[in-house]
């Protein structure tokens, strides 16, 4: 069998094979076998680069085990930045990146946005008790909650807050609404827009969120909100909406200010 193959005959096969189908299927198979057999140095003869997200970590485990750990923070961190969960052969390797002193909470924020652009809360809960500073904790409960209950969330006078994770947690709230239930949503941004002291930019992404909703449910609004965006904010996919919904509805004169 491959695990009784003679260790030279077998590597040696593979190196003069290096890139066949047949060898390369060899090779990850033996390389499954040394990890579940933990012949880490073993392991480093026979690696080459893979894409398997597995590999790639056992092979992060099997320089821990060697002792070969300069760069390997590095190494390690697009694995663990990646906004969805990983396989338990990470599990080794992520223990030595989460205890090492470059691991921060900006690290941590930005596994956490993935995550959540990602709709992958489980992840993100694990992640909200990664933070060392108890307010970074507390913003990501929030964000958290922004997912689960967007409306309870529009009603709270944290989001008057003059604080850039404040706004992110604002805007996921009122995307996620807007979703649901367009008219709420239109209702908390009606108020918070007026109250709250918002950029010209802050105003513009809100203001999409609510016309690219509007527009995908084909909402009576959508071309007022489509016409409350400047041209210089509007990104792809409100100029693709502007484009389809003015022809659609025949709104010529918002069409002519559109592509101006």
């Amino acid at each position: 069998t491959l695990q009784r193959q003679n260790h030279h005959d077998l590597k040696a096969f593979l190196d003069e094979n290096e890139g066949a189908y047949a060898a390369e299927k060899l090779r990850t198979e033996r390389l499954q076998w040394l990890a579940d057999t933990k012949q880490w140095q073993e392991y480093l003869d026979y690696y080459r680069p893979r894409s398997d997200i597995a590999l790639l970590c056992h092979h992060k485990t099997a320089l821990l085990e060697a002792g070969v750990t300069e760069g390997l923070f590095q190494q390690i961190s697009p694995l663990w930045s990646k906004g969805k969960s990983q396989p338990g052969a990470c599990n080794q390797a992520f223990k030595y990146f989460e205890s090492h002193p470059l691991f921060d909470d900006p690290v941590v924020w930005q596994r956490f946005r993935q995550a959540i652009s990602n709709q992958e809360i489980g992840l993100a809960r694990h992640l909200s008790k990664k933070f060392k500073k108890p307010e970074a904790t507390l913003w990501a409960k929030r964000w958290i909650r922004s997912h689960d209950t967007p409306h309870s969330v529009l009603t709270e006078e944290y989001l008057t807050e003059e604080n850039l994770i404040g706004r992110e947690v604002l805007f996921h709230a009122l995307r996620r609404l807007a979703k649901s239930d367009f008219n709420n949503a239109e209702k908390h941004w009606s108020r918070i827009s007026g109250a709250q002291t918002l950029s010209k930019a802050e105003l513009n992404q809100g203001n999409a969120i609510l016309a690219i909703a509007a527009a995908t449910k084909e909402h009576k609004n959508q071309i007022f909100y489509l016409d409350q965006i400047e041209n210089r904010f509007a990104n792809a996919e409100v100029e693709e909406l502007r484009m389809r919904r003015g022809i659609q509805l025949r709104a010529w004169e918002q069409l002519s200010r559109w592509t101006l």
